[in-house]
């Protein structure tokens, strides 16, 4: 079997026009063998994408031609991911309820909000935590609302932190509240993020949610899922975003962030690989506006970004440096990472959402 049997199945089962079919009618080349199975299941947990592929396999005509041990498998880690979206949905629900009475508003983050919102169906959109936006002038209070209801501080949280992880114990959900959308955020930029939420039917308008999906996937956590191609697939092909589609804004919006060589690989993998419909000048204008060498070293086929066994170090370590637009603030982040207590940052896959 060719080692990249296991990923170009999963990959090509992840794609987004497979989850807009609900099914998978090709069976991989390994269906009747076990070891290939377990690989999957390894490779699946690796790039966070257990929940989606699982499902599909377990939808597909051929279920029932997989070994009976790999089957088995599948369908315990399938149990396991579905319970843990349910505590998820649950935790969300508290969360946004402890805030309504304690009279402070909110915005849902991420997989949450993608989830319900973009993708075909919920089950598709795995997530590990909740995640919630509140005013900057009542982050304090918030944190005190969450600790008077048996929400503790999980981990560090250093000043000036913009997120606070907080837990109701072993087995919970964990609630991420945000003070700020993201790291360099200014004061003027969040007040502007919430006052086209509120136009947004409170939620973040997709203008600001495009350039945030790729500063956090392809900035902050160098494409670890190709979860996060699907999240700008489903977003950009949204009926809601071509009402209010204005890509001089994003381009202009990825500048100021610092981030064209980001959203330039982003844009292109799912214009390439996923066929999204993202405009050639578009394209052309954010490799132009990156440069000559960082398109030229990011440029990598889908495959490569996801590979079997995860990633080497090096790349890992160049990738950070390439997905910056400034060396300055890569090699600032990197040594931040380096040293924080418990840091990930020379993991190939440190992401937890």
């Amino acid at each position: 079997m060719s080692a990249q049997a296991i990923p170009g199945f999963a990959l090509a089962a992840l794609a987004p026009c497979s989850l807009g079919a609900g099914t998978l009618p090709a069976a991989p080349p390994f269906l009747d063998q076990p070891e290939p199975w377990r690989e999957t299941l390894d490779y699946a947990a690796r790039i966070h994408a257990s929940l989606p592929l699982l499902t599909l396999v377990s939808r597909s005509p051929w279920f029932g031609e997989i070994p009976p041990e790999s089957r088995a498998a599948i369908e315990s880690a399938l149990s396991h991911e579905r319970s843990i979206l349910a505590l998820i949905e649950l935790e969300h629900e508290h969360a946004r309820a402890l805030l309504s009475q304690a009279g402070i508003p909110c915005l849902t983050l991420k997989g949450v909000d993608l989830a319900r919102r973009f993708y075909p169906e919920p089950v598709f959109r795995p997530m590990r935590d909740v995640d919630l936006l509140v005013p900057e002038e009542r982050f304090e209070e918030a944190i005190a609302a969450f600790q008077r209801s048996g929400y503790a501080r999980l981990g560090p949280f250093p000043k000036g932190r913009i997120r606070i992880e907080l837990g109701r114990g072993p087995g919970a959900a964990t609630v991420e509240l945000h003070r700020r959308l993201q790291d360099g955020d200014t004061a003027s930029v969040t007040r502007g993020i919430w006052e086209r939420a509120e136009g947004a039917g409170h939620r973040l308008h997709v203008q600001d949610l495009v350039p945030f999906l790729i500063r956090h996937a392809g900035v902050q956590h160098l494409l670890e899922s190709p979860v996060w191609l699907n999240d700008l697939h489903f977003v950009i092909e949204s009926a809601e975003f071509r009402a209010h589609a204005d890509w001089e804004a994003l381009v202009r919006a990825l500048s100021e962030r610092s981030c064209l060589s980001a959203g330039w690989l982003l844009l292109t993998l799912l214009s390439e690989s996923c066929g999204t419909a993202i405009p050639a000048e578009v394209l052309a204008e954010l490799r132009g506006r990156a440069g000559r060498l960082r398109p030229r070293l990011l440029r990598r086929e889908l495959e490569a970004w996801f590979p079997l066994h995860g990633r080497k170090h090096g790349f890992v370590l160049s990738s950070r440096f390439l997905l910056r637009d400034r060396a300055s603030e890569a090699l600032a982040y990197a040594l931040h990472r380096f040293h924080s207590p418990g840091s990930l940052a020379l993991s190939p896959f440190p992401w937890r959402e």
